[in-house]
Order: structure tokens, then C-alpha cells, then sequence
């Protein structure tokens, strides 16, 4: 009743649920840079570097699919992961500054 009074319509709370009860899937990344300064004169500078992310290449799952279905019957994608975060991937770079 409180939940109605405050503006919240009653069919948006499931019965039973409570707040923040959902679990995701785990999330594990490893990433690293290893630059290096070369001076090229007094007053220029050359950077050099080199990126690695999800450098492991683990499968790091979105939220998991949220949508029950209709009447007591779940559809069959209930539960399960809708995308996944990016694989491996490495970038290079360099900045002159002067």
C-alpha cells in the first residue's frame, strides 16, 4: 500500500522479490600499456606505446535476459546472456610533442 501511495502502480513490484536480487555474470578483464619517451631534441619528445585489452580473451556476459514471458511458462532465453563485452585487442600509438 505505501508503494501505491508514493505513485508506484502495484504491478510493477513482483510479489516475493525483493530489491536487487538479481545476479549477473561475472566480469574479469586484464589490460596493460608499456610506453617509452625517446627525446629527439631539446625541446622534442617521441612516445611511443603499446595497449592490450581483455588480454586474457574472456567471455564477459551483459545482463542476463530480464523478459519472463507471459502467464507461468519462461521463454526459453529467461536468464540467458544477450551480448558479451569486446574480445582481445591491442592498439599502438605514438605522440610527438614539442
Amino acid at each position: 500500500m505505501r508503494l501505491a501511495r508514493r505513485g508506484w502502480p502495484l504491478w510493477r513490484v513482483a510479489v516475493g522479490v525483493g530489491r536487487n536480487t538479481g545476479r549477473g555474470f561475472a566480469y574479469a578483464a586484464f589490460g596493460i600499456r608499456l610506453s617509452r619517451k625517446f627525446r629527439i631534441t631539446e625541446h622534442a619528445n617521441l612516445e611511443v606505446s603499446a595497449d592490450g585489452f581483455n588480454l586474457l580473451n574472456r567471455a564477459n556476459y551483459s545482463v542476463p535476459n530480464n523478459t519472463f514471458g507471459s502467464g507461468t511458462t519462461p521463454l526459453p532465453t529467461f536468464g540467458q546472456p544477450t551480448q558479451a563485452s569486446d574480445p582481445r585487442q591491442f592498439q599502438c600509438g605514438m605522440k610527438l610533442s614539442f
